[in-house]
């Protein structure tokens, strides 16, 4: 009933606002807030406001998937057939060239990565050239992966690594920017120790991340075909406090080169209680971008090493491959992506499962 209401406010704000005008961009602000929807269809504009509504869906079929997958412990899907994988719909507002307001609803209850209806919720603004806060849900600046859209994965899903071990979106406060040459970007948080919106910070904690990414060159797109660059990022998170405290770090380093690109990422995480072991985990993802009907059609590979637990040796440890194709079909709106992926436990009882995905993706 509550992401009904959500979702119906947004469209009665988009029938009362006007008809849509002609252009399909977007909000052209950058923001330190990583989110998954950017809206791009504007509704209104005048001289302080520009309102742009958009949306987000994902769906999947999965015509492969042995006996042991499980879609709440990171596959791609629980049996064959479809499924909804993502459904979001939301609303920009930029008020003058430094403030924006994001509200983004999550339509799926069984969405992995957002537990509620509440997706985005986010007031950005900038204070002066190259520094700027946000405030709301919020990602904590840490692993690269786990800030990329969603819209933009290279994969149907992020690696296992990146869902394990990367906090939830939290509430709190995210301060960032580029130093002058734009070479350099930095992220800090301070957040809620406690995971959630409506209820407060019920755990009495706080969690402070940070991240830091050096492009020497250009800031490198692994989708572009005739771009280059390479990117190095350092990020880590400390919690003080509440009924989960711990840590984390994470190294990371993409290279692009006329459509090849390389990524490979290191995360580790350990907490601070009895019962919470230390666990690591790393992958290799490589892919290669070329034109088809002049469309960058991308190739991707990934190689990944999983131990969730340090000090023993048993069914946490996972070996993971997967291979996938990104399909263009309506430049940045609409796109199909195909990925195969196999698990294996290392020690234990050494199970196998794999699975094969094909997704639509439509955004605006």
């Amino acid at each position: 009933m509550e992401r009904n209401l959500v979702a119906l406010a947004i469209c009665l704000a988009a029938l009362v606002s006007g008809p849509v005008q002609a252009q399909e961009d977007t909000v052209e602000r950058q923001t330190v807030a990583s989110r998954d929807l950017s809206p791009s269809v504007r509704v209104v504009e005048t001289e302080q406001v520009t309102v742009a509504l958009g949306a987000l869906t994902q769906i999947q079929l999965a015509p492969l998937a042995s006996r042991g997958v499980d879609a709440e412990g990171g596959d791609a899907a629980t049996a064959p057939g479809f499924r909804i994988r993502r459904a979001r719909l939301g609303v920009s507002t930029l008020i003058g060239p430094r403030v924006e307001l994001l509200l983004t609803a999550n339509l799926l209850e069984t969405d992995p990565e957002i537990e509620g209806t509440i997706a985005d919720a986010q007031l950005a603004f900038e204070i002066w050239k190259g520094l700027e806060v946000a405030l709301g849900t919020l990602k904590p600046p840490f692993s690269r992966s786990a800030l990329a859209p969603s819209s933009q994965l290279s994969m149907v899903e992020r690696p296992f690594t990146v869902t394990e071990l990367t906090p939830a979106r939290r509430l709190g406060l995210v301060l960032g920017g580029k130093l002058p040459g734009d070479r350099l970007t930095y992220l800090v948080s301070v957040m809620n120790g406690t995971p959630g919106f409506a209820m407060a910070n019920l755990d009495r904690g706080v969690m402070f991340g940070a991240r830091v990414e050096l492009a020497p060159w250009t800031f490198p797109s692994p989708q572009e075909l005739s771009g280059s660059g390479v990117s190095f990022g350092l990020s880590a998170f400390r919690q003080e406090g509440g009924n989960d405290p711990g840590e984390g770090l994470s190294a990371d380093l993409l290279g692009v080169w006329r459509g090849a690109s390389a990524l490979v990422e290191v995360i580790c995480a350990r907490g601070r209680t009895g019962d919470s072991p230390d666990r690591c985990g790393g992958y290799l993802e490589l892919g290669y971008a070329f034109p088809v009907w002049g469309r960058p059609v991308q190739v991707v590979a990934r190689g990944e090493l999983f131990d969730g637990d340090r000090v023993r040796r048993d069914e946490q440890d996972l070996l993971l491959l997967s291979g996938g194709l990104n399909v263009p079909l309506v430049e940045e709106h609409l796109r199909a992506q195909l990925q195969y992926l196999a698990r294996r436990e290392r020690f234990g009882a050494r199970e196998r499962t794999e699975g094969l995905v094909l997704a639509f993706q439509g955004s605006f």
